[in-house]
């Protein structure tokens, strides 16, 4: 199981697996000791994550781009921000 504190640290190079990042997105989402600011803070850092390494950010999605594994976790990660 991954912490959702193993953030990338300042200066690791290495990008973490989709699978990683799912791990952690849903260990966000399972802490009851975050407040919802808290877990939409860490939700953007690793929908950042998933843009700059993953390539997840599309500005027009085909059908096709939608069903991308990196893209399906961004949207996924993306809809569970409250606003």
């Amino acid at each position: 199981m991954v912490k959702f504190e193993d953030q990338p640290k300042r200066g690791y190079t290495g990008i973490r697996t989709l699978e990683t990042i799912a791990s952690v997105f849903e260990d966000i989402q399972a802490s009851g000791d975050m407040g919802q600011g808290e877990k939409n803070l860490r939700y953007l850092q690793l929908m950042n994550e998933l843009e700059e390494d993953h390539g997840a950010m599309i500005v027009n999605p085909t059908e096709a781009d939608l069903h991308l594994p990196a893209v399906a976790l961004y949207r996924k990660v993306s809809q569970a921000r409250v606003f």
